[in-house]
């Protein structure tokens, strides 16, 4: 899939959804299923896809094949060589930054 056809998957789940739980390729960010984040941007890039949260979660995946597969109304991401995860904890100015090699990243529908 393209880096663009992933960007329009991605805006049409959370238009579908308004908001989903979020699992990295290290787990959960924040509490399963009680932390649910607003789509607020969504853009394509020469190599992958940058996604981003609240206003201040920031997501790139980028390299390899990515692919995008909705499965019982989640979405997951996978197939890039990199995940860059830029992020700040809400009330706080302090900048965190991860990096992934590989893995998977999961968009979780609420609950029905």
């Amino acid at each position: 899939m393209t880096p663009s056809g992933i960007a329009q998957v991605v805006e049409r789940f959370f238009a579908a959804h308004k908001g989903a739980g979020l699992i990295l390729p290290s787990g959960w960010f924040g509490r399963p299923y009680d932390n649910f984040h607003r789509l607020t941007g969504c853009a394509a890039t020469r190599d992958g896809i940058r996604i981003q949260l609240d206003g201040q979660l920031n997501l790139s995946l980028t390299g390899g094949e990515l692919v995008a597969t909705i499965r019982d109304g989640d979405l997951t991401l996978s197939g890039f060589a990199t995940a860059v995860w830029d992020w700040r904890p809400f009330g706080s100015t302090e900048e965190r930054h991860e990096t992934f090699f590989g893995g998977a990243v999961a968009f979780i529908a609420p609950l029905r």
